[in-house]
């Protein structure tokens, strides 16, 4: 049994972004000259990940997913943090 003043907070945070789009080519071309984001993970013309910040937003193409091209999917990272009451 936990003492009375022991309290438990959770929170969401959103760790994963995907974007899909016709051409990954093309789109990786706009994040990376236009926006300025630096390729992190690449997987040829099918897939690109960036890391913003301790997100990874991901550009590839969803169509063969059935995911239409300028849909985005978000991940949710659960963080489960504690701290005492004061």
């Amino acid at each position: 049994m936990r003492p009375a003043s022991f309290v438990e907070t959770a929170h969401m945070e959103v760790a994963f972004i995907a974007y899909s789009v016709r051409d990954v080519a093309k789109a990786r071309a706009f994040y990376r000259d236009v926006v300025g984001l630096t390729p992190a993970t690449e997987f040829g013309d099918f897939w690109v990940e960036f890391d913003v910040g301790g997100i990874t937003f991901g550009v590839g193409n969803g169509e063969p997913l059935g995911i239409a091209p300028g849909s985005s999917i978000r991940h949710p990272s659960a963080q489960i943090g504690t701290s005492l009451a004061r």
